[in-house]
């Protein structure tokens, strides 16, 4: 709270930078750990938060007749416009919110305050979720070939590598330590994944320290342990992820790549992944292209070109292809992924951030738009994750390696994302799957043609919170909604079926009464017959009102028609539908490309749509 100049500011207006709605007036609060705008509208009074650790960037504009604005960039690709009244107290809130947006140690960011109001033990259970040891044993590790080592135990041999690694049974502790003194970083091979049908394995290290001639025999001694490991094949890939002439720089440095010469029965083999610097411009350069006012579908399409995101994201797919798909929990949080670094959380260097996991959850993303059947989770958990990465709401994605978590005591003094998801895995869940076109029944060979990637920009992802920008809802939320209302009218059917049956009964039984009845009045006679009468016609009435009514969001028969709003799609993440300034509606559907891809913005993208869907039933 000491960094905070200016807890709060009235009359600050929140502009819409797509549309062509008035700005709405309200008052700023800044707390220790949320930027907060509240409309001064009395019937909503809508609020609008945005955590300090989702902040990318703050730019403070020229000073107008109106104010001066502020403009927040966020990383999750929010963007929040603001005019305040006056210089001064704008400048107040700026130098705030640029310490408040770059914490200098962990002990600040939100994770270690913030409290789901569990006790120890359901935080405990949260963070055994997900194990390292679990996951292997899913693989089918340990076996014949591959076995756990401690050589790292206490972090001694690599201090990015998790304290328990699997080596190949051949691989002796002084192999593993001499190969890990040849490697970047002592990032040694170290298995990765692992297939039980054909006891093919993939290992991970950083690039060795070879420069133009040197050799380390325990190194090529553990390369060559792992051939042996894999029994189905008489040579191993060595596969090296950046560009050749980036390899071959490097040599320069004293590090580089293998030299076939000295390695047995190996193929290398370069993918041409570019690096983080040529990844950071090209998101910004992306991002720039989707922050223009009512693009026409040219300028879009040759911004979106020039980018070039999609091309490293076919980059990207091609090698998944050729190696194999990575689990986030294992191979970036165990094996070392330095989040801290490329995603900014503390203040640093700025050179060192990069959108790699979002090229990640990206290419999870293509993948579902090419095999929409074969994923149990839909959009909506891997946007919500990608959220979380920077929000540090939770301690899962938080330093550069596991040790460094475990000196913090991250699982002691935080809660972990993967218990927040699962308790409301409900809302992820996508309602396609089918396990028959799962990965279960063999490997995922997507097409990386440039035809896939002509349409497939991912607008759930990057203009999700552009009221202008369409489609504005996906297919599977669509669908996802559609089936709770199906739902829902499947168990109101039950309801009035049960009531149907019930009143079936009842006019059975008044039959049979009135049938009593007229064989007793034609034995006393007519003097008798009207001084009785039982089961009228208000005799139904009454009974049929005595039967439960239908609720107020049941409607009534002539207002049987499905309407599909945000209120149907809430979120269960609080944060993320605070955050969201999404309209209510339901998009159409026609601006859906065939393949299932969102299409891009029209020419008149910057105007409103109010428009639903309406859905018979």
């Amino acid at each position: 709270m000491e960094h905070i100049r200016m807890p709060k500011v009235e009359n600050v207006r929140l502009i819409d930078r797509i549309s062509s709605r008035k700005a709405a007036l309200g008052t700023l609060y800044l707390t220790a750990t949320h930027v907060i705008f509240v409309d001064n509208v009395s019937e909503t009074r809508k609020e609008t938060w945005i955590l300090h650790s989702q902040i990318s960037s703050i730019e403070k504009q020229a000073t107008t007749v109106t104010g001066c604005p502020l403009l927040i960039r966020c990383k999750n690709f929010q963007i929040i416009q603001l005019i305040i009244p006056q210089e001064r107290d704008c400048h107040d809130v700026y130098i705030s919110l640029i310490r408040l947006a770059r914490p200098v140690k962990y002990e600040e960011l939100y994770c270690f305050s913030f409290n789901p109001k569990l006790d120890k033990e359901e935080r405990e259970q949260g963070w055994k979720l997900v194990g390292l040891n679990e996951e292997y044993n899913r693989m089918g590790v340990p076996n014949n070939y591959w076995q756990i080592s401690d050589v790292n135990r206490d972090y001694q041999v690599c201090d990015s590598y998790p304290t328990e690694v699997y080596v190949p049974k051949s691989a002796t502790a002084h192999i593993i330590v001499g190969s890990s003194k040849f490697r970047s970083r002592r990032r040694f091979p170290a298995l990765s994944y692992y297939c039980k049908d054909n006891n093919a394995s993939i290992c991970r290290s950083s690039q060795p320290l070879s420069g133009f001639s040197a050799r380390c025999l325990e190194d090529e001694q553990m390369l060559q342990a792992i051939r042996k490991a894999n029994p189905g094949s008489n040579f191993i890939y060595v596969v090296d992820t950046r560009p050749k002439l980036n390899a071959m720089a490097n040599r320069a440095a004293g590090k580089g790549y293998e030299n076939e010469d000295n390695y047995s029965n190996i193929k290398f083999q370069f993918i041409g992944i570019e690096n983080i610097h040529v990844m950071r411009s090209s998101l910004q350069k992306m991002l720039e292209v989707c922050e223009l006012k009512s693009p026409s579908m040219s300028d879009f399409l040759w911004g979106l070109e020039n980018s070039g995101w999609l091309k490293h994201i076919k980059a990207i797919m091609d090698a998944g292809i050729f190696i194999a798909k990575v689990l986030i929990e294992k191979d970036w949080v165990s094996f070392g992924h330095k989040f801290n670094h490329r995603y900014g959380y503390l203040d640093g260097d700025p050179k060192e951030i990069s959108p790699v996991i979002d090229q990640f959850i990206e290419c999870i993303w293509q993948l579902m738009e090419q095999f929409p059947c074969a994923f149990e989770f839909n959009e909506r958990f891997l946007i919500h994750i990608q959220h979380h990465i920077y929000s540090c709401q939770f301690g899962n994605f938080l330093c550069n390696s596991q040790k460094e978590r475990r000196e913090l005591k991250i699982q002691e003094r935080t809660y972990s994302l993967w218990a927040h998801l699962w308790k409301n895995r409900a809302d992820y869940m996508n309602p396609l799957y089918r396990e028959d076109h799962s990965q279960t029944q063999g490997t995922l060979r997507p097409q990386t043609a440039p035809c896939n990637f002509l349409y497939k920009f991912w607008s759930g992802m990057y203009t999700r919170f552009e009221k202008g920008m369409h489609p504005r809802q996906s297919v599977t939320d669509y669908l996802m909604a559609v089936k709770e209302e199906t739902q829902q009218l499947e168990e109101e059917l039950e309801v009035l079926e049960q009531r149907l049956a019930d009143l079936k009964k009842v006019q059975l039984n008044n039959r049979k009464e009135n049938s009593k009845q007229q064989d007793h009045n034609t034995h006393l006679g007519p003097s008798t017959s009207n001084n009785s009468i039982a089961n009228t016609p208000q005799d139904y009435i009454n009974n049929v009102k005595s039967f439960p009514s239908r609720s107020p969001s049941q409607g009534d028969e002539e207002d049987s028609a499905l309407i599909l709003t945000q209120d149907n799609l809430k979120s269960s993440d609080p944060d993320l539908s605070a955050n969201s300034d999404q309209e209510s509606g339901v998009e159409d559907l026609g601006c859906r490309s065939p393949s299932g891809g969102c299409c891009l913005p029209s020419e008149d993208s910057g105007k409103d749509s109010d428009e639903a869907v309406f859905l018979t039933v």
